[in-house]
């Protein structure tokens, strides 16, 4: 049985800056122009686990509770022995966090601060323009838009470094067709 959950991001504090930036509507309008004025291809990938997984500076806790999950549940996952019960008679087990997940203030820049490592182990830096990337010899150019990227290419092969740098960390959804962009 598959959950889905997030973290309460409104409760915890952190002393760094959780802020990151992504790619404004006029970054994206200029690219959609310089595609259509250079005669180039547009093509559009989401990452669809992009808030799952960087690794967290400290680990932070959650307090979950079980009583709408079946005990068979608890007991296939090895929870039993942790369960508690609270003043008001709820049951609960405390999680550590390690990496981030929806709903941690933090997930976002972590998380887009890991992306740009790798792309940038692929050849692709962000130029003056924030989350403008150009690759450093192909001819290649996309803005990110959070997990969103719109990318202007002419060849395919291009496109293909872009989508195996990507396939090997993330689970992405691709739209070579270009119509599906930020939803």
């Amino acid at each position: 049985e598959k959950g889905e959950g997030h973290g309460g991001g409104d409760r915890i504090a952190v002393d760094y800056d959780v802020s990151s930036s992504t790619a404004s509507l006029v970054t994206l309008k200029i690219l959609l122009n310089a595609v259509v004025s250079e005669d180039a291809n547009f093509a559009t990938i989401d990452l669809t686990d992009f808030y799952l997984g960087s690794l967290l500076p400290s680990p932070e806790y959650i307090k979950i509770y079980v009583d709408d999950y079946p005990s068979h549940v608890l007991h296939k996952l090895g929870l039993i022995a942790f369960v508690q019960t609270d003043k008001a008679g709820k049951r609960f087990v405390y999680c550590t966090i390690l990496k981030t997940m929806y709903g941690l203030a933090m997930s976002g820049k972590l998380c887009k601060d890991d992306l740009v490592a790798l792309l940038k182990s692929y050849g692709f830096h962000e130029t003056a323009t924030p989350c403008l990337f150009r690759h450093a010899t192909r001819k290649i150019t996309f803005c990110l838009v959070v997990d969103d990227f719109g990318i202007k290419y002419f060849t395919p092969a291009d496109t293909a470094h872009l989508l195996a740098s990507l396939c090997k960390h993330y689970k992405i959804s691709v739209d070579m067709a270009g119509t599906d962009h930020c939803g």
